[in-house]
């Protein structure tokens, strides 16, 4: 179970603010039909959902606004991110949606949005949270599939 609402959530699988503006008025015309009297639609606007959002860790189970996953307890420290992050409820909200895909068994997260805007410390704070270590790859136009699933190794001070 799994707070929010079918407007917003429809809204955010779909991408709808990155669509043109005369893309986006017939989708939310035809989301506003659509969902007409629908249960649990709501309104798409998360602000009633950021009233009293926290992030709580307690016996071991992160939880934030409902969604609730397992701290690690075997990771090495060095390789979990440590930020200085501010727990402001539409950023909470953001990593709740995060997580709960992540409670549904995704493994894989893409975050789309412009230079600057906090989508790695979105992910270093939950990571820090739920002590889940990271990998920093570095993607470019010339990046290949086989540099994504070969893994180097460091032997006597020699990348192999």
């Amino acid at each position: 179970q799994h707070p929010g609402s079918l407007r917003g959530d429809v809204r955010r699988v779909s991408l709808a603010g990155f669509m043109p503006a005369a893309a986006r008025d017939a989708f939310e015309a035809v989301l506003r039909q659509e969902l007409e009297g629908v249960d649990g639609a709501g309104t798409g606007d998360d602000t009633v959902e950021q009233q009293g959002i926290v992030a709580r860790v307690e016996h071991g189970v992160l939880d934030i606004g409902g969604s609730r996953l397992p701290v690690a307890t075997d990771s090495d420290p060095r390789l979990v991110p440590q930020t200085k992050f501010f727990d402001i409820p539409r950023h909470l909200l953001r990593l709740r949606e995060i997580m709960r895909d992540l409670s549904l068994g995704e493994r894989h997260v893409l975050l789309i949005g412009n230079q600057g805007t906090g989508k790695n410390k979105l992910v270093d704070h939950l990571l820090q949270l739920l002590q889940w270590e990271r990998e920093y790859i570095q993607l470019h136009r010339d990046t290949t599939v086989s540099a994504l699933t070969v893994q180097a190794t460091l032997v006597d001070g020699k990348v192999v």
